[in-house]
């Protein structure tokens, strides 16, 4: 088994990354596209430990056809929107027609605006067409918000939001809620249910860094699911290691964590109980 990793980065900074993965055996850098213009440069200013602003540079051309086509056939897919401009949403779509694995998208930057200057929030008249076609679907509150909004954010509640969603195609949504924890809505059958499920706690002197816990916590719920877990299992799964992230920095100490499961049953206790007896939340 490998992870095959698509996307560009900066020809500069190519001896860096390609070190980085060095140490990973499963890891298939071979296919990212390096940019000679350089790598997009995002600029990140936090008001407190949960909020930031960001501004980017962008250097790096979207993918095309040709660059996706090393893992058309995988089993699996996580897709990071990290600039917004990854690819246009016909070849999404395109993409989703000739993939075979399940897929977990993180919407993240789709709700961004472009720019040298600090980026702003944006809705998507097409956000329809961009969570149809994926499994799982993920994004923090304030995305959500906008990708579903107009002028202004979505003002309903998370359940209406979820149902919205849901009611498009995905079987599962990931609303991450900083402090609060994250919600868990998705179907089963003829049905559809949802969960708000509380943060892992992390101290004050034992926090360390929360950027990329969003990332983390996307790929740990793909972890669950590639172990054939439950939706809230595989949520319980994502959190923890999230909230292991904040404590750490840098990728080499998340890779030397124990067991996640371990640290999940651990950690979420009633809730990882719930887990194993099948349990199910509200219906919507």
């Amino acid at each position: 088994d490998r992870i095959v990793a698509v996307a560009g980065a900066g020809a500069e900074r190519r001896v860096e990354i390609e070190s980085l993965v060095s140490h990973y055996a499963a890891v298939d850098a071979s296919h990212i596209r390096w940019n000679p213009d350089g790598t997009n440069e995002t600029v990140l200013t936090y008001r407190n430990e949960q909020e930031r602003d960001e501004a980017l540079l962008e250097r790096v051309p979207p993918l095309d056809r040709e660059g996706l086509e090393p893992v058309m056939d995988a089993d699996y897919h996580l897709v990071n929107f990290i600039s917004g401009k990854e690819m246009s949403l016909a070849l999404w779509e395109e993409f989703h027609e000739a993939r075979g694995g399940f897929c977990v998208a993180d919407i993240q930057s789709l709700t961004l605006t472009f720019g040298k200057n600090k980026r702003g929030h944006r809705s998507l008249p097409e956000w329809r067409r961009w969570v149809a076609p994926v499994d799982v679907v993920k994004g923090n509150e304030s995305e959500w918000r906008w990708l579903l909004g107009g002028e202004k954010p979505f003002a309903g509640t998370l359940q209406e939001l979820a149902s919205l969603v849901l009611a498009e195609g995905p079987s599962t949504l990931l609303i991450t809620r900083g402090g609060d924890g994250h919600v868990l809505a998705w179907k089963e059958i003829k049905h559809a249910y949802y969960a708000e499920i509380p943060a892992l706690p992390v101290s004050d002197e034992d926090f360390v860094d929360s950027t990329g816990c969003g990332d983390v916590f996307a790929s740990g719920y793909l972890l669950g699911v590639m172990r054939g877990e439950k939706p809230l299992a595989a949520s319980l799964l994502a959190g923890t290691l999230a909230s292991e992230s904040a404590r750490l920095r840098g990728i080499p100490q998340l890779a030397r964590l124990a067991d996640p499961a371990d640290l999940r049953a651990a950690s979420y206790g009633r809730w990882w109980k719930r887990a194993q007896s099948h349990w199910k939340g509200e219906r919507l």
